[in-house]
């Protein structure tokens, strides 16, 4: 049971690496989604996606994000 015993220590800070690698590359890859989602020919700033997503965005801002960017990200 002793051999064990040591081996719990060095496993639980693997598994917490992992997690945090694990949320840091989510909340990465939804950054870089945002700002995918802002850049093109018409520019929309990361304010005005926000709002688009939460619902409470301009009508061109909806039929661009909505329509067109958000489906390719």
């Amino acid at each position: 049971m002793r051999e064990n015993a040591g081996k719990i220590p060095a496993y639980e800070a693997l598994v917490w690496k992992k997690r945090l690698v694990l949320i840091l590359t989510t909340v990465f890859t939804l950054a870089v989604a945002l700002v995918a989602t802002s850049l093109g020919s018409l520019h929309i700033p990361l304010s005005e996606v926000v709002k688009t997503i939460a619902g409470r965005g301009e009508e061109v801002s909806k039929t661009v994000i909505l329509g067109i960017r958000l489906p390719r990200v």
